[in-house]
């Protein structure tokens, strides 16, 4: 179904994160300068985000002096938490802000709205999510000769396929 002023638009096109705008991941300000904290300007960790769409208020804040050797993120973009437990959260923010190493931003480009290039990643967080949850956790092990002759010894070591086939234990293997 497409709305008529788009019937001759042609298909849709695969894009990737980074063409809906720049892409900064935040850093943070040497926490041995008491001076960068405690000013007026929210410095956002994944604890800033909610299940809410705005982060307006920040449990850390930090003075211009500690904006400064930040990656500035300006109002409106796109949260993504990236690394952690809570990979997958979005949020958009509503004051120009610094984020901490686990948030990645999305400044969008002007070719995008911010609303949808929030509702874009937010409709993709638990996907990304998954596939970050199925890194390998733990370093390959070094193959004995059994694994040729017992598949499921070497899916063993995989926490992630371990799982799985407890969850489907008559799935055929991991």
């Amino acid at each position: 179904l497409r709305l008529p002023e788009f019937q001759n638009a042609g298909g849709w096109e695969d894009q990737t994160v980074g063409d809906f705008g720049k892409v900064v991941t935040g850093n943070t300000p040497s926490t041995a300068q008491s001076a960068f904290y405690g000013g007026g300007i929210p410095f956002v960790s994944p604890a800033d985000i909610s299940d809410l769409r705005f982060v307006d208020q920040t449990k850390t804040t930090l003075t211009l002096e500690g904006y400064t050797v930040t990656r500035p993120i300006r109002a409106g973009s796109v949260l993504f938490v990236c690394i952690g437990s809570t990979i997958g959260k979005v949020a958009q923010n509503v004051y120009d802000c610094a984020t901490n190493q686990q948030i990645n931003a999305v400044i969008p480009s002007s070719k995008h709205s911010d609303g949808f290039v929030y509702f874009a990643l937010s409709l993709a967080s638990e996907r990304i999510a998954m596939l970050a949850g199925r890194q390998r956790l733990v370093p390959e092990q070094p193959r004995r000769p059994d694994h040729r002759r017992n598949p499921k010894a070497r899916s063993s070591q995989d926490p992630q396929e371990r799982a799985d086939a407890a969850a489907f234990p008559n799935s055929g293997g991991g």
